[in-house]
C-alpha cells in the first residue's frame, strides 16, 4: 500500500467490495423477476454498481501507483499544493495562492500538512 493514503485506500477498498456485492444482489433480484419492467430496472441498477466498482478499482490502482502525482489541498484556502510522484516527508512547500508554507508529514499512514506560516515575515 502506498504511504500517505491509508484512510483513503481503506475506505475505497470497502466501497469496492460493497459495490461488487450490491451488483450481485441486484443481478440475483433481476433474475427472479417475471415482470420485464422491474427486471430491466434491477438490471440497470446492477450495471451501475458494476461501473461504480470499475471506477473505484481504477482509483485504487491510480493511488497505489508510484507515478501518481500527489497534490494536497491547502487547509487555509483550498488550493492544490503539488508534492510530485515521490513526496519527501519533511518537504516544505508554499501554497501559491495564500503564500502559507507547509511541511509534509505523515500521521498514522496519512499525509498531513503542518502549517509553518509565512516565511517572508519575521
Amino acid at each position: 500500500m502506498r504511504s500517505g493514503y491509508r484512510t483513503t485506500l481503506e475506505l475505497l477498498e470497502g466501497d469496492h467490495s460493497w459495490e461488487a456485492s450490491l451488483a450481485e444482489k441486484f443481478e440475483t433480484l433481476a433474475g427472479e423477476q417475471s415482470e420485464p419492467a422491474l427486471n430491466k430496472i434491477l438490471s440497470d441498477i446492477a450495471l451501475r454498481c458494476r461501473k461504480n466498482n470499475d471506477k473505484i478499482g481504477q482509483l485504487l490502482h491510480n493511488l497505489s501507483s508510484e507515478a501518481y502525482e500527489v497534490t494536497l489541498k491547502c487547509p487555509i484556502c483550498g488550493w492544490g499544493i503539488p508534492y510530485g510522484s515521490s513526496p519527501a516527508l519533511g518537504a516544505e512547500v508554499k501554497c501559491e495562492l495564500c503564500a502559507i508554507w507547509f511541511r509534509l508529514e505523515e500521521r498514522e499512514g496519512d499525509y498531513y500538512l503542518q502549517k509553518l506560516g509565512r516565511k517572508d515575515r519575521h
